[in-house]
C-alpha cells in the first residue's frame, strides 16, 4: 500500500468529496452552537 493510491482515491472517490463538505457543515453547526454566528460563519466561508 504506497501512499500514493490513498491520495489519489480520496481525491478522485466521487463519495470522499460529497462526504467531506458534509463533515466540514456538521463540524460547522455543532461550533456554531457553542461561538457565535458572526465568528461561526466567517470560519466557514473561509
Amino acid at each position: 500500500m504506497s501512499p500514493t493510491s490513498r491520495a489519489p482515491t480520496m481525491r478522485m472517490n466521487p463519495s470522499g468529496t460529497r462526504d467531506m463538505p458534509t463533515f466540514i457543515d456538521e463540524l460547522a453547526k455543532d461550533e456554531a452552537k457553542n461561538q457565535p454566528k458572526g465568528d461561526s460563519e466567517n470560519a466557514v466561508k473561509e
